[in-house]
C-alpha cells in the first residue's frame, strides 16, 4: 500500500475537498491549491489517478474520500480496470453527504487527429517508443506500406489529410465534448475554440488555460475567488504532439507550427519519432495488425491509406 496515501489520510483535519479522476484530476488538485480563494477554504487531498489506483489502496483512497467536504469528481465507470473506482462506487463511501461538483474528462481530437491508442496489451493501451501511449495514424500508415529508411521519409512527408475531413473531426469532437458536458457541472468546450492550437497538448492533455477554467468554475460553485496563481509551470506537457500543417490549415490556424514532438521537455522531429515507431512495428507485427483493424476507418476517413 502506498506510504504516500497513508501519510494523506493521517494529515487531513481540516475541511478538505478531493479530486477524483484521470490524470487531468492531478492537475486540478494543483490549480486549486494554487488558488488563494480555494487554499484558504479547503485543503486538497493527494489521491492517485484511477488508472493508477491498485485493490490495496482502494481502502485508504476510501477512508479519504468517506471524509471529505468537497468532491470534485470526473466520470468514471463502474468496474474501471475491474476495481471498484467508478465514480459513483467511490462516492457511495462518503458518509458526510458532500458537496460533489461533476466536471468532463477532456477529450478533444479537433488539433491532434492522428493520435490515437491501440489496444494490443491491454485496456490501457499498447505503450510506444518516445511517445508513451500515443501512436499516431500516419506512422500506422507508412508501417502499412513496408516503407523503409528514406521512402518511408518521403511517404510520410507526401501524406495530407482530407481537409473537409479535418474540419468535420474537430466540429464533431468539440461537440460530443459539449454533450458530455451537458449534465454536469463544469463545461469548458466553449473555451477549446478560442485557446486555438494550445487548448490541448494532446488528445487528453489539455493546457493549464483549460484546466484553468475547471478550477475557476469549481471555485464559483462554492463561491470563492477561482483565480489561479499565474505563471505555473504547465502540468500535463509531458508529452506534447505537433500540430501539424494540414491540420493548421483546416482549422484556419497559422500553419507556421512546428514538426516537434516534445517528450519530457525534450524535443524530438516528428521523422525521428516515426523511424523509432516504424521499428517497433517491424518488431511487433501483432501491434500493427491491431492497430490497422482498430483505426481502419479513420485511416480511410482522413485519407491516409495507401
Amino acid at each position: 500500500m502506498s506510504v504516500r496515501l497513508r501519510l494523506e489520510a493521517a494529515r487531513l483535519k481540516r475541511p478538505y475537498a478531493v479530486v477524483w479522476g484521470n490524470c487531468q484530476a492531478s492537475a486540478v488538485r494543483r490549480l486549486l491549491k494554487a488558488s488563494p480563494g480555494f487554499a484558504g477554504r479547503f485543503d486538497v487531498a493527494w489521491l492517485p489517478g484511477v488508472h493508477e489506483v491498485s485493490a490495496d489502496q482502494l481502502p485508504v483512497v476510501r477512508r479519504i474520500v468517506e471524509g471529505a467536504d468537497v468532491a470534485i469528481v470526473q466520470p468514471v465507470r463502474d468496474g474501471y480496470r475491474g476495481l471498484a473506482v467508478g465514480t459513483e462506487e467511490i462516492l457511495a463511501h462518503n458518509a458526510k453527504e458532500p458537496t460533489v461538483l461533476r466536471y468532463p474528462a477532456i477529450y478533444y481530437t479537433g488539433l491532434h487527429p492522428y493520435l490515437v491508442y491501440v489496444h494490443a496489451t491491454g485496456e490501457l493501451g499498447t505503450p510506444m517508443p518516445v511517445t508513451g501511449g500515443y501512436h499516431d495514424l500516419r506512422f500506422i500508415s507508412v508501417a502499412s506500406s513496408g516503407a523503409m529508411g528514406r521512402e518511408a521519409e518521403s511517404r510520410l512527408l507526401s501524406l495530407v489529410g482530407d481537409e473537409e475531413a479535418l474540419r468535420r473531426n474537430a466540429q464533431e469532437s468539440l461537440s460530443e465534448l459539449a454533450r458530455r458536458e451537458l449534465s454536469l457541472d463544469v463545461r469548458v468546450s466553449h473555451r477549446i475554440d478560442a485557446l486555438g492550437v494550445e487548448a490541448v497538448w494532446t488528445v487528453n492533455h489539455p493546457s493549464n488555460a483549460l484546466l484553468s477554467e475547471v478550477a475557476t468554475q469549481v471555485s464559483g460553485h462554492l463561491g470563492l475567488e477561482g483565480t489561479p496563481a499565474p505563471g505555473m509551470q504547465e502540468l500535463l506537457q509531458s508529452v506534447v504532439s505537433p500540430v501539424h500543417a494540414d491540420v493548421r490549415a483546416a482549422l484556419k490556424r497559422p500553419v507556421d507550427g512546428s514538426n516537434e514532438w516534445k517528450v519530457d521537455g525534450t524535443a524530438h522531429h516528428d521523422l525521428s519519432v516515426m523511424h523509432a515507431h516504424l521499428a517497433h512495428y517491424r518488431d511487433n507485427p501483432r501491434v500493427l495488425q491491431v492497430a490497422q483493424d482498430e483505426h481502419a476507418e479513420k485511416l480511410g476517413r482522413f485519407g491516409l491509406i495507401n
